[in-house]
């Protein structure tokens, strides 16, 4: 099959695919990606059963540090014509010698990141568009955008914002050591209540979650993110 990318997918009249209402133009002006997340991942944030997720800190702080960290605004000290002055507010927290900015904030707009992926349809297909046209990977349904790139699929990492579907806000920030995230907190991040991992053993979602972390040690200091879909 040759590649025919003409801006996107005809309906049966001849028309063009959609495009977003104003609403969804809202959000997008201003939006947020999302970190990508597996395909397991996705499917629990869109059934509302992943509403957190946890990003190492870099670079780790060290010193006499609160096991729990309520990030708040600061001003960071700046070196301007060499005298010391407050900087632009940023989101995060500090310490004496040091201060960290986090991705996000509370009432950030964020948006997840999909695959997606084309196939040419006619009209025994049952559908009112012909021609080559855009689905999302992970559930199969159409994605009204015009695909204008030469190839057949995109991955979660070249996802573009305009066709955007599931949208969260940040709701709350925090740092705290990986290691001491609660039973809550776990299922809070998709693991399962129980997970059957032999006829005499039970793990618990957080020992779920804690064997399958990988971004670092179980000591690290993380980024908490919690959000509300939108």
């Amino acid at each position: 099959r040759e590649l025919c990318f003409t801006g996107g997918p005809v309906r049966e009249d001849g028309s063009r695919n959609h495009r977003p209402n104003s609403s969804v133009l809202a959000f997008m002006k201003t939006s947020k990606p999302l970190p990508c997340f597996s395909m397991e991942q996705r499917r629990a944030i869109r059934e509302v059963r992943k509403t957190q997720m946890r990003q190492l800190i870099k670079p780790q702080p060290a010193g006499n540090v609160p096991r729990v960290i309520r990030c708040e605004y600061y001003e960071p000290i700046v070196i301007r014509r060499g005298q010391q002055e407050p900087g632009p507010l940023v989101y995060g927290f500090w310490s004496e010698d040091e201060g960290w900015q986090s991705t996000y904030k509370p009432g950030d707009i964020c948006y997840l990141r999909e695959p997606l992926h084309t196939r040419a349809l006619d009209e025994e297909d049952g559908f009112d568009l012909v021609g080559d046209v855009p689905f999302y990977s992970d559930t199969d349904e159409l994605c009204e955008i015009e695909w204008t790139w030469d190839r057949f699929h995109l991955t979660s990492s070249q996802f573009p914002k305009s066709a955007a579907r599931t949208f969260v806000r940040i709701t709350d920030v925090r740092v705290e050591k990986i290691c001491d995230i609660s039973e809550q907190d776990a299922i809070a991040e998709g693991c399962s209540h129980t997970e059957f991992v032999s006829a005499d053993e039970i793990e618990t979602a957080r020992e779920q979650f804690l064997r399958l972390w990988q971004d670092g040690s179980l000591d690290s200091w993380v980024w908490v993110y919690e959000w509300e879909m939108t």
